[in-house]
């Protein structure tokens, strides 16, 4: 249970950042929302379970949140600080 969810956290992140749509605005909004869920929802797994339980995922949820801190949104960047700062605190 606990390996899908950090995988699920990892590949809706992961996906967020490759979306394609023909509307740049809508691109936008729809990759700004996704990412920083993801975000959220990384944040809030590495919160509720022992650190122990997540030391196999740590490499998968680090590699699907460094891409983001090239976004254009800022709002993405910080999301993606602070999963990182939970994530690495936690390991």
């Amino acid at each position: 249970m606990l390996l899908a969810c950090a995988n699920t956290c990892a590949y809706v992140t992961d996906v967020a950042s490759k979306v394609e749509l023909d509307n740049a605005y809508i691109h936008s909004c729809v990759s700004l929302l996704a990412l920083q869920a993801g975000c959220s929802a990384i944040a809030n797994l590495c919160k509720q379970v022992p650190s122990n339980a997540l030391r196999p995922q740590h490499d998968t949820l680090l590699a699907s949140l460094l891409p983001n801190l090239g976004h254009q949104h800022s709002r993405v960047r910080i999301s993606t600080l602070a999963a990182l700062n939970t994530l690495v605190i936690m390991v």
